[in-house]
């Protein structure tokens, strides 16, 4: 008689959490923007019902300054005209959605990681890595010096 496994993988979609339904905002916004925040609510309504039908898990992230903050973590920048790129202070110019994504994928690994914590080494951890208290202020350099804290802390303890 033979076994039947069947093997789950889990999957976590990070998502920006933009839902601002009965707000304010919803009743004074122009027509066209309220059809593009319809269709947008649609999309991730069917993209969460075939992630649940798969058995994946989504998770909200905060999207304040995804895009506003530059992911190496050196400064704030500005959309052009065309809101394709972005222009920071120090003169890098990076593509303004593929930078919004570093950003929300490393805002998701970090409160993945941070949540696995006890409160005491959370605190420690983000006492060497002070980026970590404000999470609309999180980049993808926060991740990877959070990293390097961790791989810090364990030589030592090692």
């Amino acid at each position: 008689m033979q076994k039947n496994t069947t093997r789950t993988s889990l999957i976590r979609i990070p998502w920006e959490n933009e839902t601002s339904e009965g707000s304010l905002w919803c009743k004074k916004a122009s027509s066209q923007t309220k059809l593009h925040h319809w269709c947008q609510l649609g999309i991730q309504s069917k993209v969460e019902e075939m992630a649940h039908y798969r058995g994946m898990r989504i998770r909200k992230i905060n999207p304040k300054n995804t895009s506003a903050l530059a992911f190496d973590g050196s400064d704030e920048g500005k959309r052009n005209n065309s809101r394709d790129l972005a222009t920071f202070q120090s003169g890098k110019i990076y593509h303004a959605d593929l930078n919004a994504s570093y950003n929300i994928g490393a805002r998701y690994f970090i409160r993945e990681i941070l949540k696995s914590f006890s409160e005491k080494k959370r605190l420690a951890v983000q006492a060497k890595v002070p980026e970590l208290l404000a999470r609309t202020q999180q980049t993808l350099a926060s991740l990877i010096n959070l990293h390097q804290a961790l791989s810090i802390n364990d030589t030592k303890i090692a």
